[in-house]
């Protein structure tokens, strides 16, 4: 950190997170805290050098909930979440307990991008039933090039047409079960909710996009 002139770095776990197997949610538990007090206990050695995003491991709600509470009260600086859970995204009413609390708690949300999954197999008896990689070109390119950044859309759109986050256009012409939401909307939770992370590779006509949709150049990140 010293050699590259960073002076504090916001630790947080990307994918595959720390809900590793589908329905295990005894062992999600376990790792989930494993890790947040490690960061835990790091922030406290040296709170000058490191903060952290404690991981909640979606679709597991109860451990959701109980760790927003434990890592609150030891010092997190907000959470982080995949942009699916064993192909539970957020903005599914099933995960609303944890968005409910962690609005109550006014906490911070980053997202990290993951590998895109359908819910159920083509098949009922294909996978054992369990969600199937939504990766149609994986042979070619690899997920984080491509994949990663249309899970990080599909995400934001449900949050925006769930009401979970309060996307424009098509949502307010065509009639269906989500809510109607303007372009001005967007812009304003743009402004306000959310900080755009620039990793990876970010072309300049990107920025000036963001820029000129009234995104202030304060709310642009590089992790």
């Amino acid at each position: 950190m010293d050699r590259s002139n960073i002076r504090k770095s916001i630790l947080s776990i990307s994918t595959p997170g720390t809900h590793l197997v589908a329905g295990d949610d005894k062992l999600a538990a376990r790792v989930t805290r494993e890790c947040n007090r490690f960061a835990a206990e790091l922030k406290q050695r040296m709170p000058d050098r490191f903060g952290y995003f404690a991981s909640l491991p979606i679709p597991d709600v109860q451990t959701c909930l109980t760790e927003i509470e434990v890592c609150l009260d030891e010092g997190c600086d907000g959470f982080v979440m995949l942009t699916n859970g064993h192909s539970i995204y957020p903005g599914d009413t099933i995960l609303d307990p944890i968005f409910d609390e962690l609005n109550r708690r006014q906490a911070t949300l980053f997202f990290h991008p993951t590998t895109p999954l359908c819910p159920c197999s083509p098949e009922p008896d294909a996978a054992g039933g369990k969600p199937v990689k939504a990766t149609p070109l994986a042979h070619k390119y690899p997920n984080p090039m491509m994949e990663f950044f249309f899970d990080t859309a599909r995400m934001v759109t449900n949050l925006f047409l769930s009401g979970t986050s309060r996307f424009s256009g098509f949502s307010t012409l065509v009639p269906g079960p989500w809510t109607g939401v303007s372009e001005d909307e967007v812009r304003e939770a743009f402004r306000k909710q959310i900080w755009f992370d620039l990793a990876g590779f970010p072309f300049p006509g990107q920025i000036r996009g963001l820029l000129a949709a009234g995104v202030d150049h304060s709310r642009l990140l590089y992790g």
